[in-house]
């Protein structure tokens, strides 16, 4: 048995001195400032800032075609966009559509939001899209630049008025747009 106490008391040594050691690793990482705050957060804390969104001078878009077969432009009350190139957010704007050999086509809404470049127009809140053969109303639509077709997001209301009916019946397509 006495060759036992000696193991015993060597483990309970080497015990004491792990203990010894972590606490001399902490004593020296509390010293020497690990986990202390430099004032400065920590590069994943920053979090990105919101793009701004310009008001700009003239509340007026312009879009014309590139082969010159359709232009669109649209004035508000105030106008938002997010660069000077868009998309553009347009509070109670009206627009006016121009295609060859078309009827006018005139739009108002709360908002109508332009989009440059996939050339699209959504439109929202009391919506009417008017031709003189045709009243469109409602809450949200879409209307595509490249092919004059409206798109009814939600239920909408189409009126024939009867000018030019014979010549749009024709014309009109599915999704009430020209062809």
């Amino acid at each position: 048995m006495t060759g036992a106490a000696p193991v015993e008391g060597q483990r309970a040594r080497a015990a004491a001195g792990v203990q010894a050691a972590c606490c001399l690793a902490i004593l020296a990482l509390f010293v020497a400032g690990c986990g202390r705050s430099s004032g400065k957060p920590a590069p994943e804390e920053v979090t990105p800032a919101a793009p701004v969104a310009t008001r700009l001078q003239s509340p007026t878009v312009k879009v014309d075609d590139p082969q010159g077969r359709w232009s669109f432009a649209a004035r508000s009350k105030t106008m938002t966009a997010a660069s000077e190139e868009g998309p553009f957010a347009m509070v109670e704007a009206t627009g006016h559509y121009e295609s060859a050999g078309q009827p006018s086509v005139r739009m108002q809404a709360d908002r109508i939001e332009v989009d440059k470049g996939a050339q699209r127009l959504t439109l929202i809140g009391s919506v009417t899209i008017s031709t003189p053969a045709l009243r469109v109303e409602g809450e949200r639509l879409s209307y595509d630049l490249s092919t004059g077709k409206v798109r009814a997001i939600e239920p909408t209301k189409w009126t024939f008025t009867g000018k030019g009916m014979a010549s749009q019946a024709h014309s009109a397509g599915a999704s009430g747009g020209r062809r």
